[in-house]
């Protein structure tokens, strides 16, 4: 299945179809979006590393601490708006789940079958997914604004009842 997706910009309505069988016909059908939530964990883990490292130095070498203090601060902040503009933090998906076979997408690009692969991680807010075209594999990790609510929860749905753990 090679069908073309639509390139899409910003966050629309749930666009799966009603509620059917997760064996038959297309059970899921929804765009991926950057997550906020994801997006502001990654940031402050980094600004919290970086701010351990500055603590660390201006410990250890108190007599030239301001300088360091201040040297460190520059590379924290530009570590993290580096950060914001990591192509993977902005990639936007299309996933689709039909009579139990997974097909994706990167935006504008075209389906294609992909297979659930190796651990998969299902906490209360967060869903982890590793997906192999064959060759090599693709990491998701989702947050619930990363997709329309419905779908999040269809999504959820769909691992807890059809995986076997």
């Amino acid at each position: 299945m090679s069908e073309k997706i639509p390139e899409k910009r910003r966050k629309a309505s749930a666009t799966s179809p009603p509620l059917a069988d997760p064996g038959e016909g297309v059970y899921l059908d929804t765009t991926l979006f950057p997550s906020r939530i994801l997006l502001s964990w990654h940031l402050a883990v980094h600004s919290l590393a970086g701010f351990a490292l500055l603590v660390v130095t201006a410990l250890k070498w108190q007599e030239s601490a301001w300088w360091l203090i201040c040297s460190g601060l520059l590379v924290v902040v530009v570590a993290v708006v580096g950060s914001r503009g990591r192509g993977e933090l902005k990639r936007i998906w299309h996933l689709r789940l039909e009579a139990g076979s997974w097909f994706l997408a990167p935006e504008g690009g075209h389906l294609q079958p992909v297979r659930l692969k190796g651990k998969l991680t299902l906490w209360p807010g967060l869903v982890g997914l590793s997906l192999s075209p064959g060759r090599g594999s693709t990491h998701l990790l989702l947050a619930p604004d990363s997709m329309a609510h419905e779908d999040y929860h269809r999504l959820r749905v769909w691992l807890v009842t059809q995986v076997q753990h």
